[in-house]
């Protein structure tokens, strides 16, 4: 049997669909977003780093509120600029905390939008993808494995 993450643009589909049918409620905007897009967001207004943007996304996008998911966030403070075990990209490890059963399946969407790639050192120095991309790509497997 294929895996459901067989192409990244399928993600990219299925988190757009999650978005419109049955995206998570965004209390401060009254709008839904999904898991990738509350980690983009997070990330790109410099609230935190990579890891921390995606535990935050998770968070709210599951229901938390604003301060629990600062919170939950605050726990991987640690993980950003290839701090992660193994040197993984912080947000790609975050991501697989959040849903460790799927770390294998979450890993595979990564790789295939990072071409190849699953390490910071490899990413950033050589520019395979920005981190903010990073960060969306990690949240796209949470949104697909949540619907």
């Amino acid at each position: 049997m294929p895996s459901p993450f067989a192409d990244h643009d399928h993600i990219s589909a299925k988190a757009q669909v999650v978005k419109e049918h049955g995206g998570r409620h965004d209390n401060v905007k009254g709008a839904f977003m999904s898991i990738a897009e509350f980690s983009k967001k997070f990330h790109a207004d410099k609230r935190g780093n990579c890891a921390m943007a995606v535990a935050y996304g998770y968070a709210r996008a599951t229901g938390k509120s604003e301060e629990e998911a600062v919170k939950a966030a605050e726990m991987f403070r640690a993980f950003g600029g290839g701090k992660a075990p193994d040197g993984l990209c912080g947000a790609l490890y975050a991501a697989k905390m959040m849903q460790p059963d799927h770390a294998e399946s979450i890993e595979d969407v990564f790789k295939r939008g990072a071409q190849g790639c699953t390490k910071c050192q490899e990413i950033r120095p050589n520019k395979i993808i920005p981190c903010n991309r990073c960060v969306e790509l990690a949240g796209e497997a949470l949104d697909f494995l949540e619907k």
